[in-house]
């Protein structure tokens, strides 16, 4: 048997080898692949975006949905109505009409819901995806029926969880308007704090925006901060308290520099009476509210009831303010403008050079309150016939508002006006006419063609062009526009 068993082997020697390295190979493998399952780790799972069910074969809004959301929300507005006071009742009843037309003829405003609702959409998978699939998808549902009440929810909490972060970006904005102010850098400050204002608007972000959006002759958008403002602070405040009446005086006076005097001269009396009711009749606020309702009087033609209120605001600065505080500069500046419109130039010119003297020590060369004195000083002059002393000061004023302000604000149009105006008066009208026309470009530009500054301004170009250059290629469009100028 045992030989039979050798002669097989060697017979088949070579089939034997074979056999046997294959068996090796395989024996190989199988520990190699024991020993890479035991060595390797198995890699996290990824974390895949939430999955939004397809809007395609979902519920969608139907017109009848649409109409049935929209006469529920007119009976809730409805309701509200009778609980609210007169100041809101308006607003309300204007939700009420727009409800009501929309149930009539719902067609159109069907169709931008829809366009709405899938925007909504789209905004809550990118911004809501980390709040979980089962809440999104079933904020997405409701969506896709016209119910948007998850969706604000999502989107309140959101907010609220990068409030902080806007909130310090708004900080920022702040102080960088602050370097920008320090710096006289009039509308870079402007720029810095409106976004701090848009950001996070508070009483003091409203406040810094209002001043410089309308000291960079930006009226509208000042407005639009210091109407904010006026809310905020008699929902933070009270309707009676301090800062209200700075708020009313500053709306007011924005409202004042854009023309429009009837809106402006209540809001004034109201911050007055709240100041002198809240702190006391010698307070620089009551006598900033003073100084400026002085202003409107005057803007409107009474200048016998300015005078007063100009000499109190005065007063009271002197007393309760340092010597050179820029209150007290512009108040020496305006009453003594006002009384050199009324003709009275030997009271007004101490007072004019008393206010270019103070403020040249105290606010420097280059501040626009001291073009602002310069230019009336200017006028006086040239009102006297002293035109040679006069054109040196209008020309500084001119620089300067260029230099602080900008370009094309309305203060670089009056110096250009009055400057145009002594130009004239010294027989060099030719010089006169880009002077007149540029001043006029801005004026309506950053006022408006009904403003009463720009109607002065044109009646002086349209006089200067009919006399200069009748053949003027402007003056047919602007007699279309202002009348003949006689």
């Amino acid at each position: 048997m045992i030989s039979e068993i050798l002669q097989f082997l060697e017979q088949n020697a070579v089939l034997i080898s074979a056999i046997a390295a294959l068996l090796a190979i395989v024996g190989a493998v199988f520990v190699g692949v024991r020993w890479v399952k035991h060595r390797i780790k198995p890699a996290a799972p990824q974390v895949t975006p939430v999955q939004v069910m397809p809007n395609d074969g979902e519920t969608k809004l139907t017109i009848i949905d649409f109409i049935r959301i929209r006469r529920e929300l007119r009976a809730e507005i409805m309701a509200e109505l009778d609980r609210t006071d007169a100041s809101e009742r308006a607003q309300l009843q204007a939700r009420i009409d727009e409800l009501t037309a929309q149930i009539n003829n719902p067609e159109g405003a069907f169709e931008t819901e829809r366009k709405r609702l899938a925007d909504l959409e789209a905004r809550l998978v990118r911004e809501g995806n980390e709040l979980g699939a089962e809440r999104l998808q079933s904020a997405i549902d409701a969506l896709r029926k016209g119910n948007t009440d998850q969706a604000k929810d999502i989107f309140i909490e959101i907010a609220a969880r990068e409030e902080p972060a806007v909130k310090r970006a708004a900080r920022a904005e702040f102080g960088l308007g602050e370097i920008a102010e320090s710096r006289l850098e009039w509308a870079s400050a402007a720029r810095h704090y409106a976004r701090a204002a848009e950001l996070d608007p508070t009483y003091d972000s409203l406040v810094k925006a209002g001043h410089f959006l309308g000291r960079a002759g930006q009226y509208s958008a000042a407005l639009e901060k210091e109407k904010k403002l006026v809310a905020l602070s008699r929902q933070e405040h009270g309707p009676r308290a301090p800062r209200t009446a700075t708020a009313l005086n500053n709306y007011a006076n924005t409202l004042r520099v854009a023309g429009r005097y009837t809106e402006a001269e209540p809001l004034f009396h109201e911050a007055l009476a709240i100041g002198r009711e809240t702190l006391c009749e010698r307070h620089p606020i009551v006598a900033i509210i003073l100084n400026n309702l002085a202003g409107l009087l005057q803007d409107t033609g009474h200048l016998s009831e300015a005078e007063p209120l100009y000499r109190e605001a005065l007063e009271i600065g002197r007393e309760t303010l340092r010597y050179g505080h820029p209150d007290t500069v512009a108040r020496l500046n305006n009453l003594s403008g006002l009384l050199s419109s009324m003709g009275r130039h030997a009271e007004a010119e101490p007072l004019f050079r008393e206010a270019v003297a103070i403020g040249r020590a105290k606010l420097g060369d280059h501040h626009p309150d001291v073009a602002g004195c310069l230019n009336n000083l200017a006028e006086l002059l040239r009102a006297t016939g002293r035109y040679s002393e006069a054109e040196p000061l209008y020309r500084e004023a001119l620089l300067i508002s260029r230099e602080a302000l900008s370009y094309r604000h309305p203060t670089v149009a009056a110096c250009l006006n009055n400057l145009a105006l002594l130009l004239k008066a010294t027989d060099r009208g030719h010089h006169a006419t880009p002077l007149y026309l540029e001043a006029l470009d801005i004026n309506r530009t950053s006022l408006g063609d009904d403003h009463p500054t720009t109607q002065t301004t044109a009646q002086n170009t349209l006089i200067h062009l009919r006399e200069h250059a009748p053949d003027h290629p402007d003056l047919a469009g602007l007699i279309a526009v202002f009348g003949d100028g006689g």
